[in-house]
C-alpha cells in the first residue's frame, strides 16, 4: 500500500507499533517489516508498546493498549488538523511535504503543561517519546503549539527553540500556532522530528527479510496443521 502511495505521488506517513520485549520472535517479523517500509514510505514513524510499561505500567491492559491508540490517533489528528484548521500560524501542505520528505526515521514527541512553565514542557515534550530515539542531529521537525488566547509569540518562540536546541543547525523547522480557548492557560505540543536515529531501526541488517520469516513460519507449519488452534491472536 505505501509503494503505491508513493507511486501516486502522494506523501507517504507510516506509523507502525514495535512488539513487546518478551515476545522476541515477533520482533524478526517486525524488523523484517521495518526493513521494506524504510524505502517505501517519506516518514517512518515507530511507536514502542514498550514505552507502555513506563508510562502506565500499573493500568489494566485495555486501557494501557488504548493509551496508545489515543496517541496514534492524535499524531494523525494533529498532522491533518495542522492543515486543515486555521491556525493564528498557518501549516500548509507543502509545509509539511517538505518536512516529512527530508525522510529517514521519525518520531513524535508530545506533551502538556502551563504556559507559564515552557522550560518544564519542554523537558517533559522531549523526555517522553515513544520509542527510543537519539533526536540529536535531527534534521527536520514539524511542530504544532495549542494554547489559549492568551499565547505570547515569545512563549511560542521558546518551546520551539527548546524543542529544537539539539537540532542540526540547518534543520528545516516548521511551527504552527493554534488558539483555542479550550487550552486557556495550556500549552500543549504535538512535535515530529525526521532524521533520528534508533538503537532498534539501526540492528535492522539486510541479512533480516520477508523470506526468513516465511521460512521460519514454513518450518512450523507441520506441527500446526497436525495440532491445529482456535482463537489466535491478529
Amino acid at each position: 500500500m505505501a509503494e503505491l502511495a508513493q507511486a501516486a505521488g502522494s506523501v507517504v506517513i507510516t506509523l507502525a507499533t514495535t512488539p513487546f520485549r518478551a515476545e522476541r520472535g515477533r520482533m524478526v517479523n517486525a524488523r523484517a517489516g521495518i526493513q521494506r517500509l524504510r524505502d517505501r514510505t517519506d516518514s517512518l514513524i515507530l511507536l514502542d508498546n514498550n514505552r507502555l510499561l513506563d508510562l502506565v505500567p500499573n493500568l489494566p491492559v485495555e486501557q494501557a493498549f488504548a493509551v496508545m491508540d489515543h496517541l496514534i490517533g492524535e499524531v494523525i489528528k494533529g498532522i491533518t488538523e495542522s492543515i486543515t484548521v486555521p491556525s493564528l500560524i498557518n501549516l500548509d501542505f507543502s509545509d509539511v511535504r517538505s518536512i516529512l520528505q527530508a525522510g529517514g526515521m521519525s518520531t513524535v514527541f508530545y506533551g502538556e503543561n502551563a504556559e507559564d512553565n515552557t522550560q518544564r514542557l519542554v523537558s517533559d515534550t522531549l523526555n517522553n517519546p515513544l520509542l527510543e530515539v537519539d533526536y540529536r542531529g535531527a534534521n527536520g521537525a514539524l511542530i504544532h503549539i495549542s494554547a489559549g488566547p492568551g499565547l505570547r509569540l515569545r512563549t511560542a518562540h521558546e518551546v520551539v527553540e527548546g524543542l529544537t536546541a539539539a537540532m542540526r543547525p540547518d534543520a528545516n523547522v516548521i511551527f504552527g500556532v493554534r488558539v483555542d480557548r479550550k487550552y486557556d492557560g495550556i500549552l500543549r505540543v504535538l512535535a515530529i522530528m525526521t532524521g533520528v536515529r534508533s538503537p532498534m531501526v539501526d540492528a535492522v541488517r539486510e541479512s533480516v527479510s520477508i523470506a526468513d520469516v516465511v521460512s521460519d513460519r514454513s518450518s512450523k507449519s507441520s506441527i500446526e496443521n497436525e495440532f491445529p488452534r482456535t482463537n489466535r491472536r491478529r
